[in-house]
């Protein structure tokens, strides 16, 4: 009999849609999503199957509930505690008997708001999950510090579609192997906590010192019309779906995300596995993951940081940039979308 899983989210996201994809096609399940609708859901692709998405355009309607319940889940995924509505559900569907999942990614930093949490979290979050499922290690911690046991947290949150990105490995690997592309990429939303320190940086190297590389951005955000990403020496493409991203990875280069705020970051596993360095600040939580010897790290609240660490990049040798490039191939292979799978698969 086939077992079946309820996802509740805010939105879709790339990470989702390759893990529900393998879940399919490794298990005999039913699959209800419930999720906001946006843009971006038509950039992404299901395979067929017993698959289901409702989506709601502001604040979720109590009508949904009674499709909820019927659909009697065995598994519950929730995309975070602080959605008040998907609390309540998971807590009777918790008590119906279902495994029920909390997916976080926030950092434990010990500010006043996540102490205040802590005190909150004994009345809702023993009621409601069954299990918490992070990224890494700084979630791990604040997880245990919610009130979840060991064996109530699970590991593998965010596994990337490595398959389509270090597919393009053969076509970048013959190119950066002949003469690594001077070319600097970042891709994601084009907001300042993400993308001022870089640009600011990047600009305030005489054009002597960039030694002719570029910096190319892919996205879309509240600085897509900033002047300061009008620059003769910067590339600014527009928002990119998951193969168009792999494509522009096959071109080469070093990959940035020097955010002064971020809990993860799932674009640096995705081009470490397409082959290519990094750049990343230590405020990142994936650093820990997937920067081992294969690039630089940065404080993403410290532009004079980021200018010095690129100018190291740029005095580097083309040789060294190519090790780099396959080192990080190597680290970004898991976790995948199959892995992600086989942890839902062994709850249920």
């Amino acid at each position: 009999m086939a077992k079946r899983i309820l996802f509740l989210t805010a939105r879709l996201q790339p990470y989702l849609c390759s893990g529900i994809n393998a879940l399919m096609a490794a298990a005999d399940v039913e699959i209800l999503v419930y999720t906001q609708r946006c843009p971006e859901n038509e950039l992404l692709r299901f395979n067929t199957g017993p698959l289901r998405i409702f989506t709601y355009d502001y604040e979720p309607e109590t009508f949904f509930w009674k499709e909820i319940r019927s659909f009697k889940p065995d598994l519950v995924f929730c995309a975070g505690w602080m959605y008040r509505i998907y609390l309540s559900w998971c807590r009777t569907l918790k008590a119906d008997g279902a495994h029920t999942v909390c997916a976080m990614d926030t950092q434990w930093k010990g500010s006043f708001r996540q102490r205040i949490h802590l005190l909150i979290a004994p009345f809702t979050i023993p009621s409601s999950f069954t299990h918490a499922w992070v990224p890494g290690s700084r979630q791990y911690s604040y997880a245990q510090r919610l009130g979840f046991r060991k064996e109530q947290i699970m590991e593998g949150l965010y596994a990337t579609d490595t398959r389509l990105f270090s597919a393009t490995w053969p076509v970048s690997a013959n190119r950066q192997a002949t003469a690594f592309p001077k070319r600097l990429l970042y891709a994601g939303r084009l907001e300042p906590h993400k993308l001022q320190g870089l640009v600011k940086a990047f600009r305030d190297i005489a054009d002597t010192e960039r030694r002719g590389w570029i910096l190319t951005i892919a996205g879309n955000g509240s600085m897509s019309d900033d002047p300061l990403l009008r620059a003769g020496n910067i590339r600014l493409l527009s928002h990119k779906s998951q193969p168009e991203l792999a494509q522009l990875a096959s071109e080469g280069g070093v990959f940035c995300l020097c955010s002064s705020d971020e809990p993860w970051g799932m674009v640096i596993q995705e081009f470490a596995a397409a082959g290519m360095p990094l750049l990343v600040s230590h405020q990142c939580g994936a650093s820990d993951l997937f920067l081992k010897g294969n690039g630089w790290i940065c404080d993403g609240r410290d532009t004079a940081d980021i200018r010095k660490q690129l100018k190291q990049i740029f005095a580097v040798s083309d040789k060294e940039l190519f090790r780099m490039a396959a080192e990080s191939r190597k680290i970004a292979m898991h976790p995948d979308p199959e892995d992600w799978a086989a942890v839902l698969c062994a709850l249920v």
